[in-house]
């Protein structure tokens, strides 16, 4: 699946080209807009945030109309965000190969110019790389996609799930664990990637109480690990994706408690990405099909400047994937079933 991207167009008047009057930008000239970022021939995947800045001295910021072509389609009007205009482009619905953007600025006089197109590379291939309908014990060690190398399972019991079977996780001491990787064969990436599964919690997500981790991609506090979990009231009961860089520092991103819900004994499908080799937004997370708002470290307001790009090791075989727990400690274990996970090498929406 793919994954996220994020196009700067940024205003340089030189290189527009006006078609009314005057000097690109300047007094009575049309605006200056120029495609600048990314740099020609990069690759590109998934829902694309083309961000576009243009400048005119008579017309105020966020006061022109600017438009966004893609291979000299359509022109498709970009909304004004604040800092830049921003349009959502699905890239999935073009081949893929090389992509022409170009972006085009009119202001209150009808003067227009339109910015030096670049090119992108759009690359939607994915790969599924681990799979597990966690139905028994033989689907941990033998996975459906992946490798079952390291497999150790504590105190789980499989019961009946949405499909089939599921693992059922009593918030003590149970969890499952695999190798993220044997040879060239690997479970999980670390610069980015996607996992969902169904999870049928035995708990409001609001009930006050710590419910520890539900997967993670490393153990806890390793490097480019990533934990997903719920917390609990003195940290406002938010849906948390914690991920420890290289240099051990954690960056926390919440789902604030009134911007997801769950009950217990329900199903419900939870979808995160990561991608931590941009500058766009790092973390994503679904509900049920449905993207939440995503803040850093429990504010009220959605996510401020990006914190990447941050490196991260390659997968290992001397470190896990962890399911209900996030290390051997035994005190962050989750508490309810787990059915249906999957790991994909790319950060990407959920299938539909």
């Amino acid at each position: 699946m793919p994954a996220v991207a994020v196009l700067a167009v940024l205003a340089l008047g030189c290189s527009s080209s006006p078609t009314g009057d005057g000097n690109p930008g300047g007094p009575g000239g049309a605006p200056a807009v120029s495609v600048v970022s990314p740099a020609d021939g990069a690759s590109v995947s998934g829902t694309v945030t083309v961000q576009v800045q243009a400048t005119d001295a008579e017309d105020a910021s966020g006061t022109l109309v600017v438009e966004v072509s893609i291979d000299q389609g359509a022109w498709r009007t970009a909304s004004w965000g604040g800092q830049h205009y921003e349009l959502s482009w699905d890239s999935r619905g073009q081949n893929d190969g090389p992509s022409r953007i170009e972006a085009r600025a009119r202001d209150s006089g009808a003067r227009e110019a339109v910015g030096d197109p670049l090119t992108v590379i759009v690359n939607n291939v994915t790969e599924l790389i681990f799979q597990t309908g966690l139905d028994g014990p033989t689907s941990v060690t033998s996975p459906s996609v992946g490798t079952g190398a390291g497999a150790a399972l504590r105190g789980v019991t499989f019961t009946g799930g949405r499909t089939g079977s599921a693992a059922a996780f009593d918030a003590v001491t149970d969890y499952i664990r695999v190798q993220q990787a044997e040879g060239a064969v690997r479970n999980v990436t670390l610069d980015q990637g996607s996992v969902g599964f169904w999870y049928r919690p035995n708990y409001d997500h609001d009930d006050d109480v710590k419910h520890g981790a539900i997967f993670s991609t490393g153990t806890w506090q390793s490097p480019g690990s990533l934990t997903i979990g719920k917390h609990n009231q003195s940290n406002g009961n938010a849906f948390f994706v914690i991920m420890w860089s290289e240099s051990q520092t954690r960056l926390e991103n919440t789902v604030l408690r009134d911007e997801y819900s769950w009950k217990a004994g329900d199903w419900v499908h939870v979808w995160v990405t990561w991608d931590w080799t941009t500058d766009g937004q790092n973390i994503r997370v679904y509900f049920n099909g449905a993207e939440a708002q995503v803040t850093r470290d429990f504010a009220a307001a959605p996510l401020p400047a990006s914190v990447g790009p941050r490196p991260t090791p390659p997968p290992s075989a001397s470190e896990y994937i962890w399911i209900g727990n996030r290390d051997e400690g035994g005190s962050y274990n989750t508490d309810g079933l787990i059915d249906d996970l999957v790991i994909y090498d790319r950060a990407s929406p959920p299938p539909p």
